[in-house]
């Protein structure tokens, strides 16, 4: 894993576990959602951190 993609995973898990991060992004909506992520360059992946993990196997 680089250097970046842990800290990304780090981060992720950091804000899944944010209780008023996660009361504050449900309250966003898709359009918002998506101005964020097209302004960070980024695409959304569903779900928590198990979902983005990279299979090593």
């Amino acid at each position: 894993m680089e250097r970046g993609e842990l800290i990304e995973e780090v981060l992720r898990a950091f804000f899944d576990a944010d209780a008023d991060f996660i009361k504050f992004s449900k309250r966003m909506s898709t359009t918002d959602k998506a101005a964020v992520d097209k302004a960070l360059g980024l695409s959304r992946r569903p779900g928590g951190v198990s979902d983005t993990l990279i299979d090593q196997a």
